[in-house]
């Protein structure tokens, strides 16, 4: 059986916007390009709790990180889009395995699992999956350690189908407590349809000292025409669906702020959320990356010294004239931009 039968149900789904993670100390990318297909490159040392991280976002045109292409497309051994292009990408891995070539694809289509659930989206084009990684949590393989790894099959709206899991309350922004979302049957343009979700967490090596770790994210929509944006929100706390909604545990409007002693250390690893806004089809992209915080005990002059404190993991700028992207919220968005020093 090829993995490409997974794909079948549906027709005219846009290309893989591949988001990619990086943890390492003082390292950085300086580019910023605007591209059809997108590459998201994200640097933040702060989410394994290891300090003097920099943060930055890179839009380009594909690469291969911890033996991983990033590429907008989903085989193992080909790097479809990558400029310059890539010497060597036979051995490389993907999400899926390509038959017959020697990389590795990191999601499970072998188990019996995996394999009922492959043949329920062959049958029912409106089906949903839930495919995870290849081997155990936390193996290495080829010398490196795989974390986890998921595939997401949503349902779509086309026709006369509807998707279960549609926000349908009267207000459902990033900046509301998630517990007040409300989540239920319903439709939504092609162009905000979100079809496939991939995600993997890999160490390129098994010190978990000296080894970067790496994230990789990739999701498709149904089209992708038009102007749209996606938000990629990490919680530091797990949440949950549950009836007609997310549960949050978090005590910060349902989220985790940032806490930073007074050289600017954090002391409590909070909430992100990495924006991506498409012009045009995705001709034009634009990528922020946002964090949590409390906004009682803060204002403009503390933003400005923040900025000149000396242990600092980034420096906030500001959207508009405000460090604040949402005012008058307990628990904003505040704008976090890279270190470019």
């Amino acid at each position: 059986m090829e993995v490409k039968t997974i794909f079948n149900g549906i027709k005219g789904i846009c290309c893989f916007d591949l988001i990619l993670f990086r943890w390492k100390i003082n390292e950085g990318y300086a580019n910023l390009m605007q591209t059809k297909l997108v590459y998201l490159f994200f640097i933040l040392m702060l989410l394994l709790n290891i300090p003097n991280g920099y943060s930055q976002i890179i839009i380009e045109q594909g690469t291969v990180k911890a033996n991983f292409g990033v590429d907008a497309d989903i085989y193992s051994d080909v790097t479809t889009f990558t400029n310059p292009v890539w010497p060597n990408p036979q051995n490389t891995d993907d999400w899926f395995k390509l038959n017959g070539g020697t990389g590795k694809g990191v999601i499970d289509v072998t188990s019996a699992s995996a394999l009922s659930q492959i043949q329920n989206l062959q049958t029912d084009p409106n089906a949903s999956a839930e495919l995870r990684m290849a081997y155990p949590y936390f193996s290495v393989v080829d010398g490196r350690y795989w974390i986890d790894a998921v595939y997401l099959r949503d349902q779509q709206t086309s026709g006369n189908y509807k998707d279960g899991n549609v926000f349908s309350g009267q207000s459902n922004k990033n900046f509301d407590n998630p517990n007040t979302w409300v989540i239920g049957l319903g439709d939504v343009p092609q162009k905000n349809d979100i079809i496939d979700v991939f995600g993997h967490l890999r160490r390129d090596g098994t010190d978990i000292l000296l080894n970067p770790e790496w994230g990789f994210v990739g999701l498709s929509t149904r089209n992708d025409n038009g102007d749209s944006y996606i938000d990629i929100e990490y919680f530091r706390k797990k949440i949950e669906v549950g009836g007609s909604g997310i549960v949050s545990t978090a005590t910060d409007g349902g989220r985790t702020a940032w806490q930073f002693t007074n050289t600017g250390m954090p002391t409590q690893l909070g909430d992100i959320i990495i924006s991506l806004d498409f012009s045009n089809g995705g001709v034009g992209v634009t990528g922020k990356i946002y964090i949590w915080m409390r906004l009682d005990d803060k204002n403009t002059a503390y933003f400005d010294n923040f900025n000149t404190l000396p242990d600092r993991p980034f420096r906030f700028v500001k959207a508009g004239n405000s460090y604040v992207n949402y005012s008058g919220v307990m628990v904003p968005v505040v704008l976090a931009m890279p270190e470019l020093n």
